[in-house]
């Protein structure tokens, strides 16, 4: 030991003694700070001398002082609150500990309120330790003392029964809604003291029972009605389960639209309506409830349009066409014919069934752009044919009208099956769309458009255009029976033109709505087509086989009875019925695919002589859960395991470079969390420092004339306490589709670049935290073929090679999770480690060729992989899953609790999300 007793904090020896000789002066101020205790209160001063040394745990020794006035201060409040005091001298280390500052200051001034009621109220307050507490930010706390303080005002019996629960019911609640929460509650019982509480559990009966993406959700709705009136807003969080128990999450927004344009014209009106007291409340909920989504029949619509095509085409959810008019307003750009475009959503009949039958109809509309000739001709071709008229906007609608009705009366012709589909599509739509009055042009289209679909009432066309409606009736009367190309529409686009030019106004020229299933290209020049979202796009390419030529007759034809004859059932908790109709490629087509997943040919040998990579481990056999039989399917899956290539140099430098703000701040986070890798053992002799709570009671016991101790020493023991963190990163085919860019000018980048960006930050930040993690990838195609990719293993140093391998990561195949997760966790399990976690990151729910008899359904491989997640728990570790799919809920809520998974509702925050999320689990 040093012949020097001072703590060794700085380079500057000389000031040391000085620190010394002022804690001690410190320390014999409390001293005597605790004789005026005693000679207040000897309970107080007992319990100020036992409490001492746990407070000196967590705080400098100046602070005594402060500690022992505010015990004082607590007696000085009124007659008999020793029993406030000793509880608050108790608890106080604890808080300390655990809130320090604004948060401690909180629950201190809410306590001073209660002693002024009672010393009973105060005792309880003091000593009380809420459930759910310790789980909490220090923000999320002081939330709750600041609402405690409110109360407490009026009624301090009540605060702390706030108090008690309060902290419970915010630890179960989404982080993310953690403080609009608290001020929705301010805002709701419009600040008033007695109505705090009714509101917060108003608020949080409506949250608690959603999964923690559907609180974020019903939160961020949630202003706009309160803007508009508080009573509305109140009712929309009385309400909103039972909404949501009929729609799902995604037609949320478009009902609380609705109840939002009524508010606005009349409160009363949209009060009614958010208390479900309105029949349009009702209306709606039923329109919603039987709405058809791109997300539930977009792969089957792929199987479809590649029927009648013959081709690959991609179907692509255009963001902003839920209804007809708004569809319609838009105009695309599928210049190359292999691209269909169609809205989010349907909901514009009174069936689900119906409302899928629209998009039957849209896909077949396109596919007979393909298949009846209009874009044999070329668009540029069509393009320069409708800018050699004066007016090009006016000639590009005429032609598209004649087009769309040829392509129609086409389809009907060829398809009898879908000629009743039409046929019932638009005499739905027609009957919905008002005909237009008051511009002369714009009823001469409408009648053009309602003759191209057979649908002209003649009594709602004004005199005014009756001799153009005649030459149009007259013209078109035998030209679909006729009309056998594309060339036709564009020689009947230039008669009809002829006849209505002289109508354009002079005030400029409206482009008339086109119907929702025919789509209208964009023929101007340096027009796109619309932005959408990556995860939107249906590619052929994975979901179908490479065959080149159309189906058959006969395969056609039974295919479109499979569709009139679909009965589509609603999808809230993400259950598949309709969609994911797998046909895998691998090589092999029709009936060869068919024949090698049949469930009679998948227990046939794998084989072992398979050629192999240089870096390949393996094979892993790992059992599958198979919800349906409620057991395991023994080892079912192979897997095999081999290292990332070291490619792309440079990539690694430049990511760092563009995120090093936020890696810097992230070091900073993780650095502050850093598990405690000293221990500091305290009463010995000798030992390498003063401790002074052990000092203060040696003088303390010889004030009292006892013996003093000689073990007032304490040392530091080096203690392993170590967390382990593996992150497992979705490298499916789907990771490859483009996100939309926050760069100006634009930037491609892809679902994997930004996992890429996000892996580079994480490694940043978990180095600093001197921990051992590892990063892997997973993909595959059928469970003979699950392919493990080791980006970094725990035992692998942090290097250029590493770098190059994170810059190496590409899309790869299907996306099987479970024997993913089983593999992690045998990983996780040859690491010594106090605490494991494992971090999911997808873009999408498990999927595969094979993943379950029934390739229709997610249902199989989502309870595989929640069996994967428990098998992780039940071998003490803790995983998370985080999901860049904004439809995520649907199927997290089902394979994890949820404390255990989030959404990133924007993909770009994914490297600032995922370190916090780490950080949580951390603490």
């Amino acid at each position: 030991m040093s012949d020097q007793l001072y703590i060794d904090d700085g380079p500057d020896a000389e000031s040391e003694p000085s620190k010394i000789e002022k804690d001690l002066e410190q320390i014999q101020k409390s001293v005597e700070l605790g004789k005026q205790i005693e000679a207040r209160s000897p309970e107080l001063a007992a319990a100020f001398r036992q409490f001492t040394c746990a407070f000196l745990d967590t705080e400098r020794s100046y602070r005594i002082q402060e500690w022992a006035w505010e015990a004082l201060h607590i007696l000085d409040i009124g007659d008999s609150r020793a029993g406030a005091a000793i509880a608050f001298v108790q608890s106080t280390p604890r808080m300390r500990a655990r809130f320090p500052g604004t948060g401690f200051r909180e629950w201190k001034s809410v306590g001073y309120t209660m002693a002024k009621q009672s010393n009973e109220l105060a005792s309880t307050y003091f000593a009380l330790w809420p459930d759910g507490l310790k789980s909490l930010y220090v923000s999320d706390v002081k939330r709750i003392l600041d609402l405690a303080a409110l109360i407490a005002k009026r009624s301090p019996e009540n605060a702390l029964a706030f108090y008690r629960s309060a902290p419970r019911t915010i630890a179960d609640l989404n982080p993310n809604v953690r403080e609009s929460f608290a001020q929705t509650t301010l805002k709701l019982s419009s600040s008033q003291p007695e109505a705090i509480a009714a509101s917060f559990a108003e608020i949080a009966s409506a949250l608690l029972p959603l999964a923690n993406p559907a609180q974020e959700h019903v939160m961020a709705l949630e202003p706009a009605i309160g803007k508009v009136s508080v009573e509305a807003s109140s009712a929309y969080f009385q309400n909103v389960e039972a909404v949501l128990s009929e729609i799902t999450e995604d037609f949320l927004d478009q009902w609380v639209e609705e109840g939002l344009s009524l508010a606005v014209k009349n409160a009363p009106e949209g009060i009614e309506y958010f208390k479900l007291e309105s029949a349009k409340a009702h209306e709606q909920v039923s329109r919603w409830k039987e709405a058809a989504r791109f997300d539930d029949v977009g792969h089957l619509l792929a199987v479809f349009a590649h029927a009648l095509t013959g081709r690959e085409m991609s179907l692509t959810s255009a963001d902003g066409g839920e209804s007809e008019e708004g569809f319609a307003s838009r105009r695309y750009s599928p210049a190359d014919g292999q691209t269909i475009f169609l809205p989010p959503w349907f909901a514009e009949e009174q069936t689900r069934q119906a409302n899928f039958r629209l998009y039957k109809v849209s896909v077949a509309h396109h596919a007979g752009y393909v298949e009846f000739g209009t874009f044999d001709a070329g668009l540029p071709a069509i393009r320069s044919f409708v800018k050699s008229f004066p007016h090009s906007g006016l000639a590009s609608d005429i032609f598209f009208i004649l087009e769309d009705g040829r392509i129609d009366q086409r389809l009907k012709q060829e398809y009898a099956g879908l000629s009743i589909d039409i046929d019932l599509a638009l005499s739905g739509t027609m009957s919905r769309r008002p005909f237009p009055h008051g511009n002369a042009l714009t009823e001469s289209l409408e009648t053009l458009l309602r003759l191209s679909v057979g649908l002209l009432d003649p009594s709602e066309i004004f005199p005014e255009i009756a001799p153009e409606a005649r030459f149009m009736k007259e013209t078109l009367g035998e030209f679909y029976e006729h009309a056998r190309h594309v060339t036709d529409s564009l020689s009947k686009t230039a008669e009809i033109y002829q006849a209505i030019c002289h109508l354009l106004p002079e005030d400029g020229y409206v482009p008339v709505a086109p119907l929702p299933h025919r789509e209208h290209p964009e023929l101007e020049s340096g027009v796109g087509s619309p932005v959408v979202d990556a995860d939107e796009v249906v590619p052929a390419n994975e979901k179908l086989s490479g065959a080149s030529l159309p189906m058959t007759p006969e395969e056609l034809k039974k295919l479109l009875e499979q569709l009139n004859g679909l009965a589509l059932q609603p999808d809230r908790d993400g259950e598949g019925t309709s969609d994911d109709l797998y046909v895998t490629g691998g090589g092999l087509e029709g009936d060869e695919a068919e024949e090698a997943n049949a469930p009679e040919n998948r227990d046939q040998p794998i084989n072992l002589d398979a050629p192999r990579t240089a870096r390949q481990l393996g094979p892993f056999f790992y059992d599958e859960w198979d919800h349906l039989q409620d057991a395991y399917r023994k080892r079912w899956c192979c897997l095999t395991e081999e290292q990332v290539p070291a490619n792309a140099p440079g990539l690694y430098s430049e990511i760092y470079d563009e995120h090093n703000a936020l890696i810097q701040k992230v070091r900073r986070q993780f650095q502050q969390i850093r598990p405690q890798v000293l221990a500091t053992i305290s009463r010995v002799n000798p030992g390498d420092e003063l401790d002074f709570p052990s000092l203060i009671q040696s003088v303390v016991n010889r004030k009292a004339g006892g013996d003093p101790s000689e073990k007032i020493f304490s040392r530091k023991d080096r203690t392993i306490r170590r967390i382990s963190t593996l992150l497992l990163i979705d490298m499916s085919a789907s990771t490859s589709q483009d996100v939309p860019s926050m760069d100006t000018p634009p930037r491609r980048k892809r679902i994997i670049d930004i996992e890429i960006e996000t892996l580079v930050v994480m490694t940043e930040a978990l180095e600093a935290l001197d921990d051992e993690y590892a990063i892997f990838g997973f993909s595959g195609q059928g469970r003979h073929s699950v392919d493990f990719y080791a980006v970094k293993d725990f035992n692998d140093p942090y290097c250029e090679d590493l770098k190059r391998r994170i810059g190496g990561i590409t899309p790869k195949q299907g996306t099987r999770m479970g024997p993913a997760i089983r593999h992690a966790i045998e990983k996780l399990r040859t690491v010594e480690s106090d605490h494991r976690l494992m971090i999911l990151v997808s873009d999408g729910f498990p999927q595969d060729t094979d993943y379950g008899e029934d390739r229709r359904s997610k249902e199989y491989g989502l309870h595989d992989t929640k069996m994967a997640l428990i098998e992780a728990r039940k071998a003490g570790i803790r995983p998370f899953c985080i999901t860049v799919d904004k439809a995520g809920n649907d199927y997290l809520r089902k394979m994890c609790d949820p404390t255990s998974y989030l959404v990133a509702q924007d993909i770009h925050a994914l490297p600032e999300v995922l370190p916090k999320v780490v950080e949580s689990l951390m603490v």
